[in-house]
């Protein structure tokens, strides 16, 4: 077969290049990695099974492999000219004094391997001209013998190494992928090849649409993802990224574990809500799905033919290259394998994929076939939304399953890439750093922003460009104001924002007031036209709100309740809280329940908001607006009672986007109540020795500076900012990162807040704990932005150079290393530093503090535990999990008399535990910021774990769960 070499790419061409050169050289031949190679891909000493093996001119001495890759081949006679070229060049570098070459070990014999194939045309063809070349440099570099292996000549090889061939497959086989197969692949495996293809065309026909009511759109409206699907900005810990294509570039790769050069297989895509991660997992998919069935006949692809081309057009559109290697693309959403395996314990990650195999192909897809194909062809794994499996024991099951899937893959050395998805919230570094890249999406720029909503305005509005003109004109208004820009930092708020913008003529100023609008003019759009439903809507505004709210508190109480299973009620519980609403009216048991049966299909039908997820059972399509109607009940009734919600709230990172809602709500129609709800955030802070350590109610701080929600108010923001500054004294992290980012554009609207930031700065710069640390992270990001006090930070900055002593010069030159910054530069080379890992283990760090005699009772509360949990934790160390883990030890009995230091409502060995290791975390060495860091963040999660649902009273109605 003739292959196609030219989808390899100039690495994967140079990584075949020497799979071809030891097969076909034997074991003694030497390859290089990435990188300045000194013109060697692999090179030999001693004899070698080439030309013929066992005969007399069988090479043996020196000898060298180097790969020319052609990216675009044109004609046999320019490419060709190419190589000659090319391999002239190689040539005279070893000849060349000046290169560095020439001060190298001249080879005996060399091969060059190409993509090009050599024309035959005696004299002057491919062959003969590259022959004639090379014997004319012979004599000068000494050497005794030299082939080129033009594609012609590594297609029979490839042809010979079914092994080879294998390994490469999903690069080099020639037009109809799936019709070629069978001359890649065992018999075993044909079989399945065939189900493949079924299943690639079944999956791009069903994944086509992007449904806006995940935006909350009426009527369900759906657009075609080859229509608006965008690639979106993301942030490795190197550089900026657009995340489908540096997915796509990872994939370029030979991902087997026999065949991988140092790099970390997989990635992870890390998002808020509304940022897109769902749907960029659908383009993503799309995008091999097209690749893999791009030149299949016309005629077998059936309705997906249309799809197809509209996706391969969309992607020329944007930029997204095709896949050089056609991976089989398959997406499993977590939160329903979450929920299977709560049904079936036993159920593998493999099996789950196996029954949605299956389920599409109308027929059954055994798992161990499922497995042979894994270890045939490259496949791509998707792994959406880790964060919806909420229950610790479901995402413990989930995690060992994803791991056991991983291993299955090794062992079948499988070219497998895995792409998972999860909001930062409560992750906890489930999916592995040593195996999986941190990709975070990051915030849209104004341009990237205006332009996505341009784009949506002009594709949904396509038969009405005056509208699609005005909302245009409306959106770059409200995008050069700053506080309605900050409200378009996420494709889900940009399209909330232009289906605002066909109505009305300016957008709110804040994220509660962004829903609260969205929800008013559907419902004010569905009252206006008309008819007996448009009239119930009107009468029953009120209790249609009610009802709304109800649901929103219900799902989130049963999912904190009970997070592994879906948040729905059934119609028959929705029927249940519109008749009690009703009644509560004063509205009789007759006339609520046929009032109710009508105001149900009224909510559901034309608002759609509740939207059919699972037979006769309704929830919220998208958890924010769950969440805006959760904080909607929340901050209403009663002052001191809503004041009292906020404060029994505050704890629960499963509540704190309701919670965040909630404060914009305040801010909106509760001014009142505004110095209140920030005077919380001081009593959160202190009423516990936990959270005086973990500061959560400046982590609330911070969030609320992030949301705007006090833009209005400068006096109350100004509070604010006070408290958020409290995470200073945190270990650096992302928070800190967080915190600078947010203060700097504060600045520069609020000259004054510098009279409280500064000095703050300024106090922290001179101290000799983690704020000195987390002070130089936020003044190299003011002194790196033009602002008022840019020439100020740039001057504290040196000025810590200068006064600082030796400790804390070498763990400012780790904050330097681990947060790259220009203004952080002059500290790199402060100090000769001790080596740090990163992921070095707690339990080794804490081993000196726990023994110092002076950390009595925590000292020997957490020897205890840790000794309990792993008898060889002294010796080895105890990482991060360990200690999580350690958590779950509840039966242990009291180890020592004395009482240990908790507040009132501190209770159980957990929370004992997670204080007293808080209280050993300041005894670790400054240098050892991102270990303390690790540690603050396993217990701000389990602070943030605790169930508060039932501190919300009767603002629940509570019914038996169906």
């Amino acid at each position: 077969m003739d292959y196609d070499l030219s989808r390899l790419g100039s690495r994967e061409f140079e990584h075949l290049s020497q799979a071809l050169a030891i097969r076909v050289l034997g074991p003694g031949v030497t390859v290089f990695g990435s990188g300045p190679d000194g013109g060697r891909e692999a090179t030999f000493d001693g004899p070698v099974d080439y030309p013929s093996p066992s005969t007399e001119s069988t090479w043996s001495g020196y000898g060298v492999v180097q790969a020319k890759f052609k990216e675009r081949l044109t004609s046999t006679t320019e490419d060709n000219k190419w190589i000659v070229s090319e391999i002239r060049q190689e040539l005279e570098k070893w000849l060349d004094p000046k290169s560095n070459r020439s001060k190298t070990r001249y080879p005996q014999f060399i091969i060059f391997t190409t993509n090009v194939w050599l024309s035959s045309v005696p004299g002057s063809g491919g062959v003969d001209t590259t022959d004639a070349l090379v014997r004319s440099f012979a004599g000068r570099l000494g050497l005794k013998d030299w082939a080129v292996w033009g594609g012609d000549k590594l297609c029979r090889y490839l042809d010979n190494f079914y092994d080879i061939r294998k390994a490469f497959g999903g690069f080099i086989t020639p037009g109809d992928v799936l019709d070629r197969l069978h001359h890649l692949l065992s018999e075993e495996i044909i079989e399945f090849s065939e189900a493949a293809g079924r299943h690639a065309r079944s999956e791009l026909f069903a994944s086509q649409w992007v449904r806006l009511n995940q935006a909350g759109s009426p009527e369900s409206e759906k657009l075609k993802l080859a229509e608006i699907g965008v690639d979106l900005p993301g942030v490795t810990a190197s550089r900026d990224v657009l995340v489908v294509q540096h997915a796509i570039s990872q994939g370029d790769t030979v991902m087997r574990p026999s065949a991988r050069r140092g790099v970390t297989p997989h990635l992870v895509w890390v998002g808020g809500p509304g940022q897109g991660k769902s749907t960029l997992t659908q383009l993503l998919a799309q995008t091999y799905r097209a690749a893999l069935l791009a030149n299949h006949p016309e005629h077998r692809l059936g309705p997906s033919g249309p799809v197809l081309a509209a996706v391969r057009d969309r992607l020329r559109e944007l930029g997204v290259r095709e896949p050089r290697c056609r991976r089989w693309p398959i997406a499993v959403n977590l939160n329903d394998y979450g929920e299977a395996v709560s049904r079936d314990r036993e159920l593998s990650l493999l099996g789950f994929v196996a029954q949605r195999v299956s389920k599409r192909l109308d027929h059954y897809v055994p798992p161990h076939q499922l497995r042979s194909w894994l270890g045939s062809w490259p496949c791509l794994l998707i792994l959406d939304g880790l964060d919806e499996v909420a229950a610790p024991s479901a995402r413990d099951s989930v995690e060992q399953r994803i791991n056991e899937f991983l291993i299955t893959a090794a062992d079948v050395d499988a070219d497998l890439l895995v792409v998972g998805t999860t909001r930062p919230q409560g992750y906890n570094d489930e999916f592995s750093v040593d195996q999986f890249e941190h990709v975070t999406l990051r915030s849209l720029e104004v341009t990237e922003a205006i332009d996505y909503g341009l784009h949506l305005s002009e594709v949904r509005h396509r038969d009405d460009p005056d509208l699609a003109e005005q909302v245009a004109a409306r959106l770059e208004q409200a995008a050069q104001e700053h506080v309605t820009a900050r409200l378009m930092r996420t494709p889900l708020q940009v399209t909330i924002m232009t289906l605002l913008l066909e109505r009305q003529a300016r957008v709110p100023d804040s994220r509660y007031s962004l829903f609260e609008s969205y929800y008013n003019t559907i419902y004010t759009r569905e009252v206006s036209k008309g008819g007996p439903t448009a009239s119930l809507l009107e009468q029953h505004r009120n209790d249609i709100n009610a009802v709304h709210q109800q649901v929103a508190l219900l799902l989130h109480d049963r999912a904190e309740q009970h997070p592994d299973l879906d948040s729905l009620v059934s119609l028959a519980e929705l029927d249940a809280l519109t008749r009690i609403r009703l009644q509560a009216e004063g509205i009789g048991e007759a006339e609520s329940q046929r009032l109710a049966a009508q105001l149900v299909t009224a909510a559901t039908l034309r608002l759609v908001l509740l939207a059919p997820i699972a037979q006769d059972h309704v929830g919220f399509d998208v958890r924010s607006l769950q969440e805006f109607m959760a904080a909607r009940a929340i901050a209403t009734g009663p002052d001191d009672e809503v004041l009292r919600r906020m404060k029994a709230l505050a704890p629960s990172a499963h509540w704190r986007n309701a919670w965040l809602l909630a404060a914009g709500r305040i801010f909106r129609h509760s001014e009142h109540l505004r110095l209140g709800l920030v005077a919380l955030l001081d009593e959160i802070d202190t009423e516990s020795s936990l959270a005086m350590i973990i500061s959560p109610g400046s982590r609330l701080a911070l969030d609320m500076l992030d949301d705007d929600t006090s833009a209005r108010a400068r006096g109350i923001q100004r509070m604010v900012v006070k408290r958020a500054l409290e995470l200073i004294k945190q270990p650096p992290s992302q928070y800190t990162e967080k915190l600078a980012a947010t203060l700097h554009p504060l600045l520069n609207r609020d000259p004054e807040l510098g009279e409280m930031i500064m000095p703050a700065l300024r106090r922290a710069i001179h101290g000799g704990d983690w704020s000195l640390l987390s002070a130089a992270i936020i003044l190299a990001e003011f002194a790196g932005l033009v602002g008022p006090f840019q020439t100020v930070a740039r001057t504290h900055l040196k000025g810590l150079l200068r006064a600082a002593d030796r400790e804390k010069k070498e763990a400012l030159v780790h904050v330097a290393l681990q947060f790259p910054h220009p203004s952080l530069r002059r500290f790199e080379t402060a100090a000769t530093s001790r080596p740090q890992d990163p992921h070095a283990a707690l339990g080794q760090l804490l081993k000196t503090p726990i023994e110092d005699q002076r950390c009595e009772p925590a000292r020997r509360d957490v020897a205890e535990r840790m000794r309990q949990y792993d008898s060889d934790w002294e010796s080895q160390g105890v990482d991060v999990r360990s200690l999580w883990n350690a958590f779950e030890v509840t039966s242990m009995p009291i180890i020592h008399p004395e009482p240990v230091r908790t507040a009132a409502n501190e209770s159980g060995e957990a929370q004992r535990f997670a204080l007293n290791l808080a209280l050993l975390s300041d005894e670790l060495a400054l240098v050892d910021f991102t270990a303390a860091d690790q540690l603050r963040a396993t217990l701000v999660q389990f602070y943030g774990q605790q169930q508060v649902s039932h501190k919300l009273g009767g603002l629940i109605v509570r019914l038996p769960e169906s």
